[in-house]
């Protein structure tokens, strides 16, 4: 947490000379899977998802109208279950993700919805799979890519609690669009999740919206 806590606050110094807004701290609770496809090109079921927590640290930059602009950094623990041959299968993914978003939010208003919409790059910082009562480092065996790429959809809503403090709870659903498996041939394996967020806002400034 310590070196996301680092690039968060370097990130904040770039941010010094524009519009700023809110900051966010969020705890999540993501149900993760894989969209997995055959050298068929079928899909195979054999997953089931995996359920993990997490946590984000943001930046909001509320744009005029209904507009916003959001940047997240976050710890993002995906992977997945199966049964494979009557053992156990699970696969730990461990990323740190960045983000950002942009959408439309209501802001006249103590309830305040919102939708967004944006890319993500999420690095693999550890990696294993269980198998019945044997772990493999994934990274050491090199079977996995570092690197994903995809877009997030969220929506949500912020509740104003005071003029310098809000609440949120957030959907957030991730589609991983990069072929994470080394060496598969023509099989392919991408991260998908659905995340449940809940967290707290504060408000660093009147918003432009708001007017």
């Amino acid at each position: 947490m310590k070196y996301l806590s680092f690039v968060f606050v370097s990130f904040l110094m770039v941010l010094q000379t524009t519009g700023q807004n809110e900051l966010h701290l969020g705890f999540s609770q993501t149900f993760s899977s894989f969209n997995f496809k055959s050298s068929t090109a079928e899909k195979d079921d054999f997953v089931s998802s995996d359920v993990n927590s997490g946590s984000a640290i943001g930046y909001n930059i509320s744009l005029p109208k209904w507009m916003d602009l959001r940047f997240d950094l976050s710890l993002l623990n995906m992977g997945a279950r199966a049964a494979y041959e009557a053992q156990s299968v699970k696969w730990d993914l461990n990323y740190i993700n960045a983000n950002v978003n942009f959408g439309f939010r209501y802001k006249k208003s103590t309830v305040q919805p919102y939708l967004l919409l944006g890319p993500y790059m999420s690095y693999l910082y550890k990696g294993s799979q269980e198998i019945g009562s044997s772990y493999y480092n994934l990274i050491e065996l090199k079977k996995i890519k570092r690197m994903d790429l995809g877009v997030n959809a969220l929506y949500g809503a912020n509740f104003v609690v005071s003029p310098s403090f809000k609440l949120f709870i957030e959907g957030r659903h991730t589609i991983g669009l990069n072929q994470i498996e080394k060496d598969a041939n023509s099989q392919k394996l991408y991260n998908r999740a659905f995340s449940i967020v809940l967290g707290i806002k504060v408000i660093l400034e009147k918003e432009s919206g708001n007017e």
